[in-house]
Parts: structure tokens; C-alpha cells; sequence
């Protein structure tokens, strides 16, 4: 059965009362796997979506720095969804320790449209990084309005809508390579845009 997470909508963001999705499921041969875990909520004031995603980890592997640079290879937190189940595309979100951003959508892994090709650069989902000596997390906003821009046309998050997504914690070039998972992935080799293993995400 599919994991499923509960997004709360709130008027003021307080992540205190925020269900944890635990980032916590292995399927392939990399053992590695820190304390990670996501808490999702619906900003009723601003009309977006906060995402903030922590993993406990000391001394992260950070290098990159700008919009779309290969996030992936560093100590890396990833937040999926797709925002219009029926148009059917998702978001990746992905993001360092730094707060770089690797964003695009898309149907599949390949032929994904990155966001700056769909909306202006200061209008890219802002993503606050918050590090200390045992842990670490990344705050996204993703704004209704924005996601609209991407997507192409009207979108309504009211109470009982669903959608499918996922959230990973990786590191390919970590000095312990890994791959962790809220939904488990069931593929031969690590790959994380495969939407036939999505969860679900369900506004409250």
C-alpha cells in the first residue's frame, strides 16, 4: 500500500504541529541512511505550499551553489509532486544544504522542462537552508499562483484533494553514496522519477 501524508492547511506555518513523513526506506544495496523526514503544510495566508524537509547529519557534502547545478551529488533532500493529477506532470524540487535548487517538470525523467524556462528567476520557489552541527534543512514556498504559471492553468488545493509524489534523501557522490525514501521505489537501480511508485499527498 502506498504511504500516504496528511497536509495540513493553516493560517500561520507553525512546523511544531506538523506531522513528520519519514524519509526512511532502502531498496537498493546502500545502507547509509541518517534520520530524515518532511513536514508539509498549506499556508492559507499566502496560498502556497511550505515544505521543510531535515535530515540529521553532520558535515554534509555541499558544493553547489546556483539554480539547476547537479544538487543530486552533493548531500541532496527531494520533495516530488504532481500538482494537477490530471494533466499528470510533476515537480522534483531537490536541494542542498546550501539552499541550490534543481527544478523542472515533466511526465517522466526525460523531457523535463526546467522552471526558469517557465517563469522568471526571482519568481523560482525561494528555499531557505538551515544548518547546525548535527543536522540539517531546507524550507521551500511553492505558491498556487506560481505553480499555475507552470503549469498552465488554474489549479485548486480545497480539503480531500490528492495527488502523487514522493520524498528522497540522496547522495551520489557522498563519500557513503545513498538512496532513502518515504515511498519505496521496487526498480532494478536506483531512480527516483518513476511516478508508478508515488505516494499520496491529501490536503486536510
Amino acid at each position: 500500500m502506498a504511504a500516504q501524508y496528511i497536509i495540513q492547511k493553516q493560517n500561520r506555518v507553525n512546523f511544531d504541529t506538523i506531522e513528520k513523513a519519514p524519509i526512511d526506506k532502502t531498496v537498493w544495496l546502500h545502507t547509509y541512511k541518517p534520520l530524515c523526514y518532511a513536514q508539509i503544510v498549506y499556508d492559507l495566508s499566502r496560498e502556497a505550499f511550505v515544505a521543510r524537509l531535515t535530515c540529521h547529519e553532520s558535515n554534509p557534502l555541499t558544493r553547489f551553489t546556483n539554480f539547476y547545478d547537479f544538487v543530486y551529488k552533493d548531500s541532496c533532500l527531494e520533495w516530488f509532486a504532481c500538482f494537477d493529477p490530471v494533466d499528470g506532470r510533476y515537480v522534483n524540487f531537490e536541494m542542498n544544504s546550501n539552499g541550490a535548487l534543481l527544478s523542472a517538470i515533466g511526465a517522466e525523467r526525460n523531457n523535463r522542462v526546467r522552471l526558469d524556462e517557465l517563469i522568471r528567476v526571482e519568481e523560482l520557489p525561494p528555499v531557505v537552508a538551515d544548518k547546525t552541527a548535527t543536522k540539517w534543512s531546507v524550507t521551500i514556498t511553492v505558491s498556487k499562483a506560481i505553480l499555475e504559471k507552470i503549469y498552465g492553468h488554474p489549479l485548486s488545493f480545497k480539503s480531500g484533494f490528492a495527488c502523487k509524489g514522493n520524498l528522497y534523501k540522496c547522495g551520489d557522490e557522498t563519500p557513503v553514496e545513498h538512496y532513502v525514501m518515504w515511498n519505496p521505489v521496487e526498480t532494478k537501480q536506483p531512480d527516483y522519477h518513476v511516478p508508478a511508485f508515488f505516494g499520496d499527498f491529501i490536503m486536510g
